[in-house]
């Protein structure tokens, strides 16, 4: 049987009582289990309490790194360019280590990459091979 520790309570149990992230194609179980998430006081905290929360949990920085990485980018996708008045904040998922911020579309198109250089390299092949072609 599958189980997974809960990071609040830290029991171990079974993955069934941890609900899924359902983020994109992420649909890994969610760090605290049910219960302890729903005793959590995230549906108390404003939605930019959470965001400052999550940057703080889940990547070990402050907001003030995020605000920081916003104004030398100047609001722009690290990839695409565009302005965005919120941008996500990229990380490799090995390491956990910050590496800019990118606008959602560019975020999750490296995610279904699964951040590997060949696949995106082999994409670019792809569309290069195809405009020649047209």
């Amino acid at each position: 049987m599958n189980t997974k520790i809960c990071n609040k309570c830290k029991i171990e149990k079974p993955i069934s009582d941890f609900s899924v992230r359902n983020i994109g194609l992420d649909n890994r179980p969610k760090s605290q289990c049910k219960l302890c998430y729903n005793q959590s006081s995230s549906t108390k905290r404003t939605p930019e309490q959470n965001r400052i929360k999550h940057f703080k949990d889940y990547y070990g920085i402050d907001i003030e790194v995020y605000n920081n990485l916003y104004k030398e980018q100047e609001g722009k996708c690290k990839i695409c360019g565009e302005f965005f008045e919120k941008l996500n904040l990229d990380h490799c998922h090995k390491e956990n280590i910050v590496r800019g911020l990118l606008c959602f579309n560019c975020n999750t198109g490296l995610g279904f990459f699964k951040d590997n250089p060949i696949l995106l390299q082999k994409a670019i092949d792809y569309l290069f091979e195809a405009l020649i072609r047209v």
